[in-house]
């Protein structure tokens, strides 16, 4: 048993750090007034430069912060979207959308300054 729970510790420790740290689920971006998403989502644009995906790539960090800004509108109707879709446990639904706006942002297909 003890082996088991040295496991599951391990295996849990290495899903929290292949996640952002603002990870967001659908039920708590609904429960989440207007103000409160736009906060949250304010702030993942703030920290997108830092993310994993993006280690090792050349990245004008302010650019993409300026092309997800833009797109703020449409990544924050693709989570309502998502989450009204019954997808309201996955823990990824919500980063994947934003990844896809930043994978958009940084080849140029959005903003078009890559």
């Amino acid at each position: 048993m003890r082996r088991f729970a040295g496991i599951l510790v391990t295996t849990v420790s290495l899903v929290a750090l292949a996640l952002p740290a603002h990870a967001i689920r659908c039920r708590e971006w609904t429960r989440m007034d207007a103000a409160a998403q736009r906060r949250t989502l304010s702030h993942m644009i703030d920290e997108a430069p830092n993310r994993r995906s993006l280690y090792g790539r050349q990245v004008n960090g302010a650019r993409l912060q300026m092309c997800l800004r833009r797109s703020e509108s449409w990544i924050e109707a693709d989570f309502h979207e998502a989450c009204s879709r019954g997808q309201r446990e996955s823990l990824q639904v919500l980063n994947n959308i934003f990844e896809q706006y930043i994978s958009s942002c940084t080849s140029g297909r959005v903003g078009g300054y890559y």
